[in-house]
């Protein structure tokens, strides 16, 4: 692999990470725009199939919720995605969230 093709792999790379990074700051940001007791888990899933994401063909994400107690959640946002050369990655980011 030459000089050339090794940067644009790393520029591909670098590029889909911000992309993960920044789609999973997204939904937790819409998370966290729920009231309190609608914030709940959701299973694996195409951001592709939303209307608002259907640019993100092949990032998926899911969302689990830990509850500690009626008063505090923990959200957090998983976002899988592939690498430029196909190796699966991933992206979690999570809050806390205190029943207002």
């Amino acid at each position: 692999m030459n000089a050339f093709e090794v940067a644009a792999r790393i520029n591909a790379d670098t590029l889909r990470l911000a992309t993960a990074l920044n789609l999973a700051e997204s939904k937790l940001e819409e998370a966290l725009e729920r009231p309190f007791g609608d914030i709940t888990h959701i299973p694996e899933k195409e951001f592709s199939e939303e209307e608002v994401y259907a640019g993100y063909a092949g990032f998926r994400y899911s969302i689990v919720v830990a509850e500690h107690n009626p008063l505090l959640k923990t959200i957090e946002v998983r976002v899988v995605y592939s690498d430029a050369a196909g190796n699966a990655k991933e992206v979690n980011l999570s809050v806390d969230r205190a029943r207002r």
